[in-house]
C-alpha cells in the first residue's frame, strides 16, 4: 500500500500537467487502427514485436481524434514488458502522432486518468 501512494501522487501530478478536453467517443475503423499501430510502432525499440490490445478514440471539435490504447512490445533486453497504455492524436487524413507510452505504475495511472478525462475509459 505504501508503494501505491507515491505512484498515485505521481499520476496526479502528471495528469495535472496535461489538459485534455472531453471528446465524443468514436468507433476505431480498421484503417484508423492501422495508422495508429504504424505510428506507435515507430516509437518502439522493437517495432515488429508490438502486439496491440484495446484501442479507443474520441473526436475533438477541431477534427482530431485523441487515441488511447494498449501495446505489449519487447524492451532492450528482448523481453516483453506487458501491456502498457499509450496515447496519441489521429489527424484528418490518417496521420497518427504518438505522444506517450507509460512505463511505470505512476505513468500508467496518469495515462488512464488522462484518457478517462478525454472520455475514453481504458
Amino acid at each position: 500500500m505504501r508503494n501505491l501512494i507515491p505512484a498515485f501522487l505521481a499520476a496526479l501530478s502528471l495528469a495535472g500537467c496535461v489538459s485534455v478536453p472531453q471528446g465524443t467517443p468514436v468507433n476505431v475503423t480498421p484503417a484508423m487502427r492501422a495508422s495508429i499501430e504504424q505510428g506507435t510502432r515507430q516509437a518502439l525499440k522493437d517495432p515488429m514485436s508490438a502486439m496491440f490490445g484495446t484501442i479507443r478514440a474520441a473526436r475533438f471539435p477541431d477534427g482530431r481524434l485523441f487515441v488511447c490504447g494498449y501495446v505489449n512490445a519487447k524492451n532492450s533486453f528482448g523481453g516483453y514488458v506487458g501491456e502498457k497504455p499509450f496515447t496519441g492524436y489521429l489527424y484528418p487524413g490518417g496521420h497518427f502522432q504518438f505522444t506517450s507510452l507509460a512505463s511505470s505504475e505512476g505513468e500508467m495511472m496518469g495515462a488512464r486518468y488522462v484518457c478517462q478525462q478525454a472520455g475514453i475509459p481504458i
